[in-house]
């Protein structure tokens, strides 16, 4: 099997669920807005977060200038 988490791993977190809920509801957001949203976790915590997620193919990450959305 691959380094990538499945979908099912993904969603296994409540955080990651929460950050999914999060983008649903707002659109695209940085790594910041997100972490302003979550009050238990910072902006690292939220990355590492967004990284399995994106492993997974759940999220797509969008540069512009210094920011990720």
């Amino acid at each position: 099997m691959g380094g990538g988490a499945s979908a099912f791993d993904a969603l296994a977190d409540d955080t990651r669920r929460t950050v999914l809920s999060l983008l649903r509801e707002h659109g695209e957001l940085t790594v910041t807005e997100l972490a302003g949203h979550i009050e238990h976790i910072g902006r690292t915590a939220v990355s590492m977060q967004l990284k399995v997620l994106r492993e997974a193919g759940m999220v797509q990450e969008r540069r512009a200038g210094k920011y990720r959305y």
